[in-house]
């Protein structure tokens, strides 16, 4: 009776909670759902907020690509694009121009659009790079005939984007086979649809390369401003209305003190981007002034500084010595390590100076194609004595300096690192804390994991000592020269450990501080993770009877070394993690005698942390 009891309760009990149980599922699923984004306090259709898990993996891909910072102003040839992906770098203003009286030899509005189908079928440009073009109604300066002309360009502009900008009409009035009229058989194949149709769209629009591409002849001392801004304000306007999310640059091949003029007859309006070219020598990077001036002028012209994003598209410094150019200025010999010291300069400089993208001119090889001007020299890799892309050889070289077509100069790899070790940058938060008796140091913050990364250099003619004040949090600092210690770029035989890493002290007290010696190769500090990581014996125990020597014991410890490099030049907390994990259990098939596991182990934990993320991290 008492069992029976007790029974019937249970069996009650256990009705009860099953049915509760399938009314809060119904109810759950009742509801309307809700995105991750949504659920973390976020909302998906945010700008701000495009996430992978939000379902638009492509948005998010590309904002990621949007948001570096690093860029090539180049022609399209040769291996161009598998050299930025290399790099790391994610923006390319192309070497090809939309001017209207190309695609329009009439000026009658029967646009061709041939030669640009061609010109982006032929550039295969992959989906992680972000294009800037120049658009222009005249090549090497012009003006308008009359009011209608103006008209007609406006519809070339519209077109244009319509059709390189994603636009589904691609720019079309007529179906296939014809486009813009009847007969005309412009309407583009399919390859090239699906070529127009990629993720890297055209959004980024440069209004001309000069202000003084709108004028011609003696009328330039005097109406260039006028001309300008009227060419500036028929584009703005005409791209926007195809695409009211493409930006828009002013042309910034120009005089600084040309600027002030066109701004105030644009009276605040017309611009998304100001851009500004600057080249050099080593110690003349700093754009400051041209930047403090061109801000002044833009506030007096009314416009809002906060709603303006400033960029260099075309920047650079040179090895070799430039034989002439058109500014009759006399440039000194530099070598390679000057060039990568300059590089990295010019780049850090303008990120503190509130430069957004900066752009490295003219361009990935040598070559440009002037008379043996400061362009020929600019190049990070070498093209046989100044062979042109087109094949034409400039002869602005001798053997001598020449290493040889394809040969990477030192800037090449300092670009590399730059890029490996700013690219994760809140380009927010940069900091200059020292600017003076030939000191510099920028500190950066580390969007993933709140590290702190300094970049200094010393431009004082001799070594000094530096006392750093480090973040109260800093476990420990790992200080690595941003230039590999060879004279040329084709010593380097290993990126990884071509980079020489030098010593500092570290106060114990608080605030710690840094005290390191800097000579004249830059360096950046970065905060690291004390990982604390029982070492494998660096040489093999003596042999006896009872434990010979571990076989090929030499080459776990090469791989132990290789490894523990690699894990010290980390910054990506997940990835120490991970590849802490590794270690540990190599350790343990290293003392298990299993030298086949060790290896593969040690080899699976390289290749990991030199980039591929595919591989098996599984035991």
């Amino acid at each position: 009776m008492y069992r029976m009891g007790i029974s019937k309760i249970t069996a009650v009990i256990f009705v009860t909670v099953v049915l509760t149980f399938f009314v809060i599922i119904g109810l759950y699923y009742s509801q309307p759902k809700s995105s991750f984004a949504q659920q973390n306090g976020k909302n998906s259709d945010s700008k701000d907020s495009v996430n992978p898990y939000s379902g638009d993996l492509e948005r998010y891909k590309q904002r990621i690509h949007e948001d570096s910072h690093f860029g090539f102003h180049s022609a399209n040839y040769g291996n161009y694009y598998s050299y930025l992906n290399d790099l790391g770098v994610n923006w390319s203003r192309e070497g090809m121009y939309f001017i209207w009286t190309l695609a329009d030899a009439k000026r009658k509005g029967n646009f061709d659009f041939t030669f640009y189908d061609h010109e982006k079928l032929q550039a295969n440009t992959p989906n992680n790079i972000n294009i800037v073009v120049n658009i222009c109604p005249f090549g090497r300066g012009g003006k308008f005939a009359s009011e209608q002309e103006k008209d007609i360009y406006a519809r070339f502009v519209e077109k244009t984007v319509e059709r390189y900008g994603g636009g589904g009409s691609l720019g079309c009035a007529e179906k296939s086979p014809d486009c813009y009229k009847p007969a005309d058989k412009q309407f583009p194949d399919n390859e090239v649809i699906n070529r127009f149709k990629r993720n890297n769209t055209i959004k980024y629009w440069q209004v001309c390369n000069q202000l003084t591409d709108t004028c011609g002849g003696q009328d330039c001392k005097t109406d260039y401003a006028a001309n300008f801004a009227e060419v500036q304000k028929i584009t703005y306007n005409a791209i926007k209305k195809v695409d009211s999310s493409a930006q828009v640059l002013i042309a910034g091949d120009s005089r600084i003190t040309e600027y002030p003029e066109v701004f105030k007859k644009l009276n605040g309006n017309y611009i998304d981007i100001v851009d500004i070219h600057h080249f050099g020598t080593e110690n003349g990077y700093d754009v400051k002034k041209d930047i403090d001036y061109l801000k002044t002028s833009l506030r007096n012209s009314n416009y809002d500084l906060s709603k303006l994003k400033f960029w260099i598209t075309e920047t650079g410094t040179y090895s070799g010595k430039p034989l002439g150019d058109d500014m009759a200025r006399e440039y000194q010999y530099q070598n390679e390590k000057q060039q990568a010291r300059g590089l990295l300069k010019i780049y850090v400089s303008a990120f503190a100076r509130g430069i957004d993208k900066v752009f490295w001119a003219w361009g990935l090889m040598e070559g440009f194609g002037c008379t043996c001007c400061i362009f020929d020299y600019t190049g990070l890799i070498y093209a046989n004595a100044g062979v042109n892309p087109d094949g034409r050889r400039s002869n602005c070289s001798n053997p001598d300096y020449d290493l040889g077509y394809g040969v990477k100069k030192l800037g090449y790899y300092t670009y590399k690192l730059m890029v490996e070790k700013l690219k994760y940058s809140d380009w927010t938060k940069i900091e200059a804390i020292h600017e003076s008796d030939g000191i510099y140091i920028y500190i950066f913050t580390n969007k993933q994991n709140g590290k702190s990364t300094w970049v200094a250099w010393n431009d004082s003619g001799s070594p000094k000592t530096v006392n750093l004040v480090l973040n109260t949090n800093t476990e420990d600092v790992r200080i690595t020269q941003a230039i590999p210690a060879h004279d040329s770029g084709k010593e380097v035989t290993d990126y990884h450990r071509d980079f020489k890493e030098i010593t500092g002290t570290i106060s114990p007290t608080s605030p710690k501080r840094l005290s390191f010696n800097l000579d004249g190769t830059p360096v950046f500090i970065e905060e690291v993770y004390k990982v604390s990581i029982q070492r494998l014996p660096m040489a093999p125990p003596p042999p006896s009877a009872a434990r010979p020597s571990p076989e090929g014991f030499d080459d776990i410890s090469a791989k132990v070394s290789e490894f523990r490099t690699l894990i010290s030049r980390q910054t990506d907390a997940e990835k120490i993690k991970k590849a802490t994990e590794i270690d540990i259990q190599s350790r343990e098939a290293f003392r298990a005698g299993d030298r086949g596991l060790t290896l593969k182990l040690l080899n699976t934990g390289i290749d990991y942390l030199k980039g591929n993320d595919n591989v098996n991290l599984n035991r």
